[in-house]
């Protein structure tokens, strides 16, 4: 799905995406308007499988351009995935977008060693990995709690 697609079913998909209980999705917002946004998933397209514990899945992330590089994605990305308990995140990109991969590895992403040559976006793709510093608050299944206390649901 191209980010400025307008056919109805990439529309549609991407709604649908939006709307599962798997899916978060956090923007930035500077004086009313939308500069960043980042959108975390259990599942893939690339790789439907759910992660290996404590794993999310970077699905989406966009930034404007005169916002890009002063770390805005990074605060996104790492702000979701801690919020909800996560100590490692994924992604896959493609294997020739070499800015990607290079804006990626400043930002303390690796290459796993994961390729799919025959990708769902008709493109091979690596994958690649960064684990988060532990959180202070962890998503359970009975609430938000401080690392190592007990889960309290009136927390946010």
């Amino acid at each position: 799905m191209g980010a400025t697609s307008s056919d109805p079913r990439d529309v549609a998909r991407f709604a649908d995406a939006l709307g599962r209980s798997d899916v978060w999705c956090l923007p930035a917002i500077d004086a009313q308007q939308v500069i960043g946004c980042v959108a975390l998933s259990m599942l893939t397209m690339e790789d439907p499988d759910p992660p290996p514990i404590g794993t999310i899945n970077l699905w989406q992330l966009f930034g404007r351009p005169a916002w890009q590089g002063i770390g805005i994605a990074t605060w996104l990305m790492e702000t979701e995935a801690r919020q909800r308990g996560f100590t490692r995140m994924r992604l896959w990109t493609p294997q020739g977008q070499s800015r990607a991969r290079r804006s990626y590895e400043r930002e303390g992403w690796a290459l796993t060693g994961g390729v799919h040559e025959d990708s769902p976006f008709e493109l091979p793709v690596v994958e690649c990995a960064r684990t988060l510093d532990p959180p202070t608050r962890v998503l359970t299944p009975s609430g938000v709690t401080e690392s190592g206390a007990e889960a309290d649901p009136t927390l946010p």
